[in-house]
């Protein structure tokens, strides 16, 4: 359930800085309210170089992809959604 919650902020938080409509990162539907006095920055992270050089890595081998598949989106039509997990050793999240 927390990373439930968490990766519920981190889709409040990616929208937030990137502009994306919540509605896009939500899966099936799921709601992800802005809860009042919760700080939803991550500048930790969405200022990292290395966050930014995965984030279009991962738009560009998407796009090819497509690309080579018939698709006829680009990587300035697509989003990606980068979250992250914290599990101890030997935990696991049925999906």
């Amino acid at each position: 359930r927390v990373n439930v919650a968490f990766r519920r902020w981190q889709q409040r938080a990616f929208a937030d800085h990137f502009g994306v409509p919540i509605e896009a990162l939500t899966m099936r539907g799921e709601r992800a309210p802005r809860l009042g006095g919760v700080s939803y920055d991550w500048a930790e992270l969405y200022a990292d170089p290395r966050f930014e050089r995965l984030l279009h890595g991962i738009l560009d081998l998407s796009s090819k992809y497509l690309q080579r598949s018939g698709g006829q989106l680009s990587s300035q039509n697509l989003t990606a959604f980068v979250w992250v997990e914290v599990f101890k050793h030997g935990d696991a999240m049925s999906p």
